[in-house]
Order: C-alpha cells, then structure tokens, then sequence
C-alpha cells in the first residue's frame, strides 16, 4: 500500500482508539462514582480531559509501534513527563471526589 494510504489508515486507527478508549474508561469511571454517590455531570470536562490524557500516553508509549504507518521519528516519551502526566490524570480524575466532600458537586 503506498505511505500516504498508510498514513490515512494510521489517522483513522487513531480516531478509532480516541472514540473507543475514551467511551470505554468513560462508562468505568461513570460506574465508579456512581458507586460512590458523585453526579459528574459537572465534571464531565475534567474527567474527559484525564481521558484523553491517559489515552495519548498509552498511543505514545506503546500503541504508536503496533500500527500501519512507521515512522523514523516513533519513540516514547520520556520516563518524566509519563509520570507528570500519569500525576496530572489522577489529580483531575480526584476533583470530582473532592467537590463531593467540600460539597460543590
């Protein structure tokens, strides 16, 4: 298949992957704090956000090399921002934990 072919298959598999792990952790994290008593309807941004989050480090550390499209300049990100990302998805996805207890959702 020629690249530019591959490229566009690439981009749709992303899509696909954004669409589906998003949906995914999305009814996870809906069922969680259900269990818990927290209405995101507030915080359905936040929690999005740590989605996506999640999802792009996950694409970038392992799912980039399985794909269709390679590219030369495929690598990891570093060890330090995955952990500062990792930090930034689980603080976001405790704000909705939080505004329960001090009462704001």
């Amino acid at each position: 298949m020629a690249r530019p072919l591959l490229f566009i298959a690439e981009l749709l598999r992303i899509i696909v992957i954004l669409v589906l792990g998003a949906a995914l952790l999305w009814q996870v994290e809906l069922a969680l704090y259900d269990w818990v008593n927290i209405e995101l309807v507030s915080y359905a941004w936040v929690v999005g956000l740590a989605n996506v989050i999640l999802i792009f480090i996950l694409y970038r550390n392992r799912l980039q090399f399985n794909g269709w499209y390679t590219s030369a300049r495929a690598a990891k990100l570093p060890l330090p921002v995955t952990i500062s990302a990792l930090a930034l998805c689980a603080v976001l996805l405790m704000i909705p934990l939080a505004g329960a207890v001090i009462g704001l959702g």
